[in-house]
């Protein structure tokens, strides 16, 4: 029973009482005899059990509300472990990231060899560049740790934090008044503490090891931090003093020794470094290089294939080299092109992909070219192969000093034999003569600086002649190659094709542009521009110029970055005019069958809006700009939509309903107000029709869809044409039927499925009217196919006797009498 009901019952009592000595009272009252009694006792008794109930079920109340605290409280500290449990095992690796500080340590151990330790007589700007590098792949890879580490970090002390406040609920230090349920609760308290005891000692743990490894990590980026100031200040004074003589004469005597073995052995290990990293961070890259390739293969198969079954291929492959070889072709011209989609990358990498391409022209050209030049095309790799093994030299020996000046001097008197033996007009590429000039001087210069004591200049000057030669030799017969297929292409693709992207030869033309040839030599000067920090030196200042951060009022932007939202916005915009100009074909003057329908129609519009729409994006994106900016932009485009580009709109969404629906297609033959036209192309407002008379006729997009547009190409250009004729009342009907029908039959053009049907349809004035109906081929050629008809009737009627009659009328005239005759 709860206090509540026991002080009622006791209170019901007490009034039993008080009402049996009223009636006692009264009873005495009315004899006499009888006093009074105390009323107050009764009403002392009562407030004070009131009183005692009321603390009893204050207490009790209170007591409820803290048991059920704390059962929240204990089912928070449950939840709150069982979720750190989870993060804890699904959270960072800190084992992996221990390892790899471990291995950052090794590498930069790598890294400060020839530098910082055995550093020699002079610094190289090879060893320099090479170094730079791996500090900055280093610095970008520890620093992306570091972001990881104090996220998982923070949210661990989070998770801490969150369980050292539920525990330090003090509802869990309340015990109730039962000895029974206080039992029950200690019970419960000592299951609870096994199953987060463990976690919390597990998270503490893991922090301080979290800790210790944010501290290292944080001293890592430090040292990393100023072992690149170091070498750009290195950098710095050795191209400065370039011109400075950094070692003795080459006949002098040696100030520092280091066996070629050691030099090689961390030279290699430090490109390999580079290069493995280079690649790691650029995978998505080579990837649209294969892609790339692969679109490119199967380009050139299909030129060829379609070359020979057009009998044009030449049996000796005289300017069809890409035919001989395609996959070749594809590869070599691929990464000739693209490789500038890699920003910088180092020696090691441009040496794998020169390689690559210099060993697929050699297999192609090979039985090509003169044996004369070939010797010398022989010569030059061996060249760019010695003297891109010199460049993995990361620091200077003697050896390797003779060895730079020998491949001076022999590449110096190749090149004046070549220039003095007189088959200089038996060379193709006129434009390689200067190029050979150009190598004969670097080489020369390179000569005299090595052996004066200038190994830096010389170095570079070595690297740049003999890669720069073989660079501009793969860069002209890339453009030779891109002329012979373009060539051969125009040739036998006269219409856009799906294989070929549906591209438009005959707009692309047979030559190379000539912003190609532009592009190719400025990408020749900066290939060679990296082989010195001074190029560096001047695209530095201009970067920061360009990306500098600049701010009007709230709003920050950089010179470089409204560069880049104008240019993606230009490319996006010419990249959809390009595909809209090159995917499209002229219709044929006969229009075009089911097999026959051109292009990719009607999809081109909803392709140049998609271009559009990710080049706005990626614009904002590279830019840096905030979305709500655009939304903003979206939101006045809204209000102006609502105070007058309603009709923009429409048309715009007709153009959309046209791409999904396909009503009409791009070649379609069409009647629009009477008058047959062939589509000519689906635009964002409005829409192109070529008329018969050869007008074009722009029609906006809402007002395609509204009117009743007939669309003969939907039912593959057929039609059925009829002809109307009479024959004379007296000619036998099913006779005169069963000739029409058999010229209908007879007749090359005229359909036989659906049937030719002859019908006699009513009787004249003068004739019995039959009307013919017979299906063509395609609409265009109707009225030729029915005045053929109209032809053979009349050969048929005549051979058979059948009179068309002629429509005559008879004219009778009445004389009517005069006004005399009438009064007699």
């Amino acid at each position: 029973m709860t206090g509540a009901c026991k002080f009622f019952s006791c209170f019901l009592i007490l009034l039993c009482m008080d009402c049996g000595k009223s009636f006692c009272q009264q009873k005495d009252t009315a004899s006499g005899k009888m006093d009074s009694l105390p009323v107050g006792e009764f009403v002392k008794t009562a407030k004070k059990l009131a009183n005692e109930e009321t603390n009893h079920s204050l207490q009790t109340y209170r007591e409820g509300r803290i048991i059920l605290a704390q059962r929240h409280t204990i089912d928070a500290i449950k939840s709150v472990s069982q979720r750190i449990r989870l993060y804890m095992k699904d959270g960072l690796d800190t084992l992996a990231i221990d390892n790899e500080l471990k291995e950052t340590e090794a590498s930069l151990s790598i890294a400060r060899d020839g530098i910082f330790k055995n550093q020699g007589t002079t610094q190289t700007q090879r060893n320099l560049a090479v170094t730079a590098s791996i500090i900055v792949e280093l610095l970008d890879n520890v620093s992306e740790h570091k972001i990881q580490l104090d996220k998982y970090t923070n949210h661990l002390i989070d998770y801490k934090d969150n369980l050292d406040s539920l525990s330090s609920d003090s509802s869990l230090y309340f015990f109730p008044a039962d000895s029974l349920a206080i039992i029950s609760y200690v019970k419960r308290i000592i299951v609870v503490n096994k199953e987060i005891g463990p976690v919390d000692s597990s998270l503490k743990i893991t922090i301080n090891r979290a800790q210790e490894l944010q501290m290292r990590i944080d001293l890592m980026i430090y040292n990393l931090h100023s072992l690149g100031e170091d070498i750009e200040i290195y950098r710095s004074g050795v191209s400065a003093g370039v011109l400075n003589r950094e070692l003795g004469n080459i006949w002098g005597p040696v100030g520092f020794f280091r066996p070629v073995r050691e030099i090689l052995k961390f030279s290699w290990a430090k490109e390999k470094m580079v290069l493995q990293f280079y690649i790691r961070d650029h995978a998505g890259r080579i990837f649209i290089i294969l892609l790339m390739i692969t679109a490119a293969m199967i380009f050139a198969r299909s030129v060829k294939k379609m070359v020979q079954q057009e009998n044009l291929q030449q049996p000796d492959f005289n300017g069809q080299l890409v035919l001989r070889y395609p996959v070749l072709s594809s590869v070599f011209v691929v990464l000739n092109i693209f490789q500038f989609i890699f920003v910088n990358p180092p020696f090691i990498f441009n040496i794998c992909i020169w390689s690559v391409s210099i060993i697929c022209l050699t297999i192609i050209f090979r039985d090509v070219i003169a044996r004369y030049w070939l010797r010398y095309w022989w010569l030059v790799i061996v060249f760019f192969v010695l003297t891109s093994a010199d460049n993995f030299f990361l620091q200077a020996a003697r050896s390797e000093r003779w060895f730079m000046l020998i491949l001076a001097a022999a590449g110096v008197l190749i090149l004046l034999r070549i220039f003095f033996a007189g088959h200089l007009k038996e060379l193709k590429e006129k434009g390689l003569l200067y190029f050979f000039i150009f190598v004969a001087l670097v080489e020369t210069a390179s000569f005299f600086n090595n052996a004066f004591g200038r190994y830096n200049l010389s170095k570079s000057l070595l690297i740049t002649g003999y890669v720069g030669i073989a660079v501009a030799i793969l860069f002209f017969w890339t453009i030779r190659f891109i002329n012979e297929m373009l060539g051969l292409a125009y040739k036998v693709y006269k219409f856009p094709d799906k294989k070929l992207f549906y591209i438009n030869f005959d707009k692309v033309g047979t030559d190379v542009p000539n912003f190609l040839y532009v592009l190719l030599v400025f990408g020749w000067f900066i290939i060679m521009g990296r082989n010195f920090y001074a190029f560096r030196q001047i695209a530095t200042p201009v970067e920061d110029f360009l990306f500098k951060n600049r701010a009007v009022g709230e709003s920050n932007f950089s010179i470089g970055g409204i560069f880049i939202f104008i240019s993606i916005l230009v490319a996006s915009l010419l990249l959809s005019k390009l595909i809209s100009f090159f995917a499209t074909a002229t219709p044929s003057p006969h229009g075009t069958t089911k097999g026959e329908r051109i292009g990719i129609g009607s999809w081109l519009l909803l392709i140049r809006i998609f271009i559009i729409s990710l080049g706005l994006f990626l614009a904002f994106a590279a830019t840096g700009i905030p979305v709500d900016r655009l939304t903003i932009i979206l939101g006045a485009l809204g209000v102006g939509v609502g105070l007058g580009l309603q009709s923009l709109v429409t048309n715009l969404v007709s153009g959309l309903i046209i791409a999904f629906e396909k009503p009409v297609n791009v070649g379609d033959v069409l009647e629009v107000n009477g008058k047959m036209a062939t589509m000519k192309s689906i635009g964002f407002r409005s829409s192109v029709v070529k008329v018969g008379d050869g007008s074009h006729v722009v029609i906006p997009n809402g007002d395609l869809l509204n009117q009743h547009l007939v669309n003969w190409s939907m039912g593959r250009n057929m039609r059925r044409t009829s002809v109307v004729l009479g024959v004379a009342y007296d000619t036998d009907i099913n006779h005169a039927r069963e000739i029409f029908l058999n010229v209908l039959k007879g007749m090359e053009h005229v359909l036989q499925n659906p049937h030719p049907a002859v019908f006699a349809k009513n009787f004249g004035a003068f004739s019995i009217d039959f009307e013919l109906f017979f299906w063509v081929g395609h609409l265009s050629e109707a009225d030729a196919i029915k005045s053929e008809v109209i032809a053979k009737i009349d050969t048929a009627c005549k051979t058979a006797g059948i009179l068309i009659p002629v429509p005559q009328q008879d004219i009778h005239i009445r004389s009517m009498p005069d006004e005399k005759e009438k009064n007699i």
